[in-house]
C-alpha cells in the first residue's frame, strides 16, 4: 500500500514538473513580446521592462527563477492591479471551490443510479444506450448551467451606448 502511494505520488511530482517545463516554454518561446503590443516604448524602454522581469536571462535561468517563487508560494504582484496575487488568489479560491464541488456533486448524483442501471442490464441495449448518452449528459450538466448564466449575462449587460445589449440587438432587428 506504501509503495503504491510513494509511486503515485512520486508519478504525479514527475507530470506536474514536465507539465510546468512545457507551460513555461511555450509562454516564453511564441512569437512577440506583450510589452510589444501596441505601445510607442522605445527599444531601452523594452529592454529595461525585460530586464525588471528577468527576459535577458538563459532560458533555464528563467525557469528555475519562476519554479523557486511558485514553490514558495510567491506569484508576484497583478500586471493589471499591482495586487499580490496570492491575496487575490486566495480571495476568489473559496468561490472556485464552491464551483468545483456542487459540479462534482451533480456528476455524482447523475452517475450513481445510471451506474446502478447499466451494471443491472449489462450487455444489454439500455447499458450501451447509457455508455453512449452519459458522458454527453455529464458534459452538459456540468457547463450547460455555466454557459446559460454566461449568455444571459451578456444579453443584460450594458453595452457601450449604455443600454443592455439585448435591447440594442432588438432595436436593430
Amino acid at each position: 500500500m506504501l509503495q503504491c502511494f510513494s509511486q503515485r505520488l512520486l508519478t504525479g511530482l514527475v507530470t506536474l514538473i514536465l507539465v510546468s517545463v512545457i507551460v513555461f516554454v511555450l509562454v516564453r518561446v511564441h512569437p512577440g513580446d506583450a510589452d510589444r503590443g501596441e505601445s510607442a516604448a522605445s527599444e531601452a524602454d523594452l529592454a529595461a521592462i525585460g530586464k525588471n522581469f528577468g527576459l535577458d536571462q538563459p532560458l533555464l535561468v528563467q525557469y528555475a527563477e519562476w519554479a523557486k517563487q511558485a514553490v514558495a508560494f510567491d506569484f508576484g504582484n497583478s500586471l493589471r492591479t499591482g495586487h499580490l496575487l496570492t491575496t487575490d488568489i486566495g480571495r476568489r479560491l473559496p468561490y472556485t471551490a464552491q464551483i468545483i464541488l456542487l459540479a462534482m456533486l451533480r456528476a455524482i448524483v447523475l452517475s450513481i443510479p445510471v451506474g446502478a442501471i447499466c451494471a443491472q442490464f449489462v450487455g444489454h441495449l439500455i447499458d450501451r444506450a447509457l455508455q453512449a448518452v452519459i458522458p454527453t449528459a455529464i458534459h452538459l450538466n456540468l457547463h450547460a448551467p455555466n454557459c446559460a448564466c454566461r449568455c444571459i449575462v451578456s444579453c443584460l449587460a450594458p453595452g457601450r451606448d449604455g443600454r443592455p445589449r439585448l435591447e440594442s440587438h432588438l432595436n436593430v432587428i
